[in-house]
């Protein structure tokens, strides 16, 4: 599977790729939900199956995957996560603040911000040590769909080294 993507006004266009979504479930994706925004209150609306999983969550708008992130911790549920992008505070500068203002630009243009989940049915073993396969499949998702808001974070995060 090849996805690419080009950057043109700053935002992400398929080229020759066939279907994103096609492929998303290919990679076990499934559609979960959606952002909203009423006013200046962001929320979320989330399949309730998923509320209590653990595991990578991507938002898309057009087709366009634009964030992925994941559970980190055993502890940390989908839920959880999307709660501390819809409760961020814009006045510092965090990633849930980055992500916080990001989604509410695209709500407030229009677009629809669909939530994906891919939530791994099976833990691993190497040589006795158990991996955790949230963990281990955040990168390499995040290698083959290049989500533009992960690419400005990894950017910022590099110009403030430089500082």
């Amino acid at each position: 599977m090849d996805i690419r993507f080009s950057r043109a006004n700053d935002r992400q266009v398929s080229r020759g790729m066939g279907d994103v979504l096609s492929k998303l479930t290919d990679m076990g994706f499934r559609e979960a939900g959606h952002w909203e925004l009423s006013g200046n209150f962001l929320s979320y609306r989330l399949s309730e199956e998923y509320n209590d999983k653990r595991g990578l969550y991507l938002f898309v708008v057009d087709n366009e995957p634009l964030y992925l992130g994941a559970c980190r911790s055993p502890r940390t549920t989908i839920s959880n996560r999307l709660n501390s992008y819809a409760k961020a505070s814009r006045r510092y500068e965090t990633t849930e603040s980055f992500i916080n203002s990001k989604l509410r630009n695209e709500l407030k243009n229009g677009n629809h911000v669909t939530i994906y989940v891919l939530v791994p049915q099976k833990s691993f073993t190497y040589n006795g040590i158990e991996l955790d396969p949230v963990v281990g499949l955040e990168r390499p998702v995040r290698d083959k769909l290049n989500p533009i808001w992960n690419s400005e974070l990894t950017d910022k995060r590099r110009a403030k080294r430089r500082l």
